[in-house]
């Protein structure tokens, strides 16, 4: 499959992060460099969590960046119950509202 390349330079970056904070889900040291980006996301699944359907929209990133069977974008979303086009709107906020807590945006 051909992977379309990311709009964004620091779409990649985030993706790492977010596979990072799956992973570990007590976080970092205090203070380190992993720990800020840890926070970013935190704060980020905290918004999310209270947006409509928030606990579906973050089930979808569970799984598609959790453990080593990582689920498509479309499986995510079968498993959750959602169109697919729904989940890839929900992956693109989540993903802008990452970028956003790690500052790649004027907050505002």
């Amino acid at each position: 499959m051909i992977m379309s390349k990311p709009k964004y330079r620091w779409w990649s970056y985030a993706i790492n992060v977010v596979e990072d904070f799956i992973q570990i889900p007590d976080g970092p040291e205090l203070g380190s460099e992993p720990y800020q980006e840890w926070s970013a996301v935190q704060r980020a699944v905290e918004i999310t969590l209270h947006l409509p359907h928030g606990i579906d929209r973050f089930a979808v990133m569970k799984l598609m960046y959790q453990g080593k069977k990582k689920q498509t974008l479309k499986d995510a979303a079968d498993r959750v119950g959602v169109d697919e086009a729904v989940a890839k709107i929900w992956h693109g906020d989540f993903m802008r509202l990452v970028g956003k807590e790690l500052g790649f945006f004027v907050k505002e």
